[in-house]
C-alpha cells in the first residue's frame, strides 16, 4: 500500500507519477519500484518500517533495487537533507544510528561512509563508497525522524 496524502515537487525538473507522498511508500519489496519520484537518474529515495510516515529508515533506488543505507557517519545533516528532500523542514530533522528501526526486508546496503558537505541539498551532492561496498549489518541501517513544520 502507499502511504500518502499529498505529493509535492521539491524541484520543477521532477515529476511526480502516482500519489506516494514523494517517496514515502511502505513496500519492502526490494524489487519493486513505485512510481512516487523521478527525474530520470538515480535519485529515490523512501522510508520503511517506521511507526509513522515521517519517519524509517532511509532507502535508495538502485539497478532496479530498493538498499538501504548504512549509518556509519550517519549525522543530524544528513537526517535534514533526507527530510528536505522528503518535503519536510530541515530544522526538523532527527538522525536515527543503530538498529533504527524495525527491519524486516533483506534489501542490500547500497550506501556506505556518505559525507556530506555542509551546503549539501540532496544525498547526491555527498561522497560515498562505490554502490553496494559497505562492511555494514544488518543493524547499521540509516534512519531518520522528519517532524512536520507547524
Amino acid at each position: 500500500t502507499i502511504i500518502g496524502e499529498n505529493i509535492k515537487e521539491i524541484k520543477n525538473s521532477f515529476k511526480f507519477t502516482d500519489n506516494c507522498n514523494l517517496y514515502l511508500c511502505d513496500d519492502v519489496d526490494p524489487t519493486e519500484k513505485p512510481e512516487a519520484f523521478t527525474n530520470g537518474t538515480e535519485l529515490e529515495i523512501r522510508l520503511v518500517g517506521g511507526y509513522t510516515k515521517y519517519e524509517g529508515n532511509v532507502e535508495v533506488f538502485h539497478n532496479d533495487t530498493w538498499g538501504g543505507i548504512c549509518d556509519d557517519y550517519w549525522s543530524e545533516l544528513h537526517a535534514q537533507i533526507v527530510c528536505s528532500m522528503l518535503g519536510f523542514q530541515k530544522s526538523n530533522a532527527l538522525a536515527i544510528k543503530n538498529n533504527s528501526f524495525l527491519d524486516t526486508s533483506y534489501t542490500p546496503f547500497w550506501l556506505d561512509d556518505v559525507k556530506c558537505p555542509s551546503n549539501a541539498t540532496i544525498l547526491w551532492d555527498c561522497t560515498h563508497r562505490a554502490w553496494g561496498s559497505n562492511d555494514c549489518n544488518r543493524g547499521e541501517k540509516a534512519g531518520v525522524k522528519c517532524y512536520p513544520g507547524t
